[in-house]
């Protein structure tokens, strides 16, 4: 197995966290997550009124005894998470920033030791290396599937340890496309999805905003769990440059020359908008939101999250 972009630092660091999910998810195998499906035979979870036609030697009697009513066991199993990791490949992925130094390069790169900034692409690479990793040491399924305006590569969920070769060999060739289209990747994606799963989003979500939500609201229609996990170059955020600049945009090559310390201020409260309204959006729906700098240090920042994750 390669450990480009999963490092035995990485797995040591990683190693003791869980991704738990809060959904009730389907699967076969035995795990750590609900199953909507009741039965008789793994573990009780509640009672319900008896009604005419259930099986009776799943009346509780005891509780018929104390209460002269007649209510039924019910029982659910705990199955396998299955979890789908999307990852944008989009042209506008290839950005690295022009200032800074990477705090994840050095750690996790055994190619990049000194820590030279590096494209939000390779740190979603490292992202979802760590993720994939994490579910399987879990004995969960986890599949990938590469975008930018169509969809590249399909990798279905599979639990076995076996899998991640096949993980670390997709997103390592995975070359950037062209423009993105969430909404449209989502729609196809969310058809191929037989049962109800985590499905995590790693983007940068340059695309139209209303675009953006309307497919995150198709999965969560759909009873999936999105995660959204925001990728960007600290130079995105704060726009720190100080001469005039020749800006080019990478999906539709349009550009502008521009002296950025005039828009500086303008800029960065449109893009403060931004991402507090795709928060709030996400807050609304109970969707986990999480930005991602490529300057911060992988295992600290994703650890925090799950922690955080796994205290809600």
């Amino acid at each position: 197995m390669s450990t480009r972009y999963l490092s035995p630092a990485t797995i040591v660091r990683l190693g003791n966290l869980k991704l738990v999910g809060r959904l009730v998810v389907e699967g076969f195998l035995a795990g750590q997550h609900k199953s909507p499906y009741y039965g008789f035979n793994i573990e009780f979870s509640e009672h319900r009124q008896y009604m005419p036609g259930d099986d009776l030697k799943h009346l509780d009697w005891k509780l018929w005894a104390k209460s002269d009513k007649y209510y039924i066991k019910q029982y659910e199993e705990n199955t396998s998470l299955r979890c789908f990791i999307l990852m944008d490949i989009s042209n506008s992925m290839n950005f690295t920033a022009a200032t800074g130094r990477s705090g994840l390069a050095g750690a996790l790169d055994p190619d990049n030791p000194d820590g030279v900034r590096m494209s939000k692409l390779t740190y979603t690479r490292f992202l979802v290396a760590a993720l994939s990793f994490l579910m399987l040491h879990q004995k969960d399924g986890v599949g990938i599937v590469t975008f930018s305006d169509k969809v590249h590569d399909v990798i279905f969920p599979r639990s076995t340890a076996s899998h991640l070769h096949l993980i670390l060999e997709t997103i390592d060739r995975a070359s950037s496309g062209e423009k993105t289209d969430i909404s449209a990747i989502i729609q196809e994606v969310a058809g191929r999805i037989q049962r109800r799963a985590l499905v995590i989003i790693i983007s940068d979500f340059f695309d139209d905003y209303e675009h953006v939500v309307r497919g995150v609201r198709y999965l969560k229609y759909l009873k999936h769990e999105p995660i959204l996990f925001q990728v960007l170059a600290p130079d995105e955020v704060d726009l720190p440059l100080e001469d005039v600049t020749h800006f080019v945009d990478m999906e539709d090559q349009s550009n502008l020359v521009l002296d950025p310390r005039i828009l500086r201020e303008e800029y960065r409260q449109r893009m403060s908008g931004f991402f507090d309204q795709l928060g709030q959006e996400c807050s609304f729906h109970k969707i986990d939101y999480q930005k991602f700098l490529t300057t911060d240090p992988l295992e600290l920042a994703l650890s925090r999250y799950l922690l955080r994750r796994c205290r809600i």
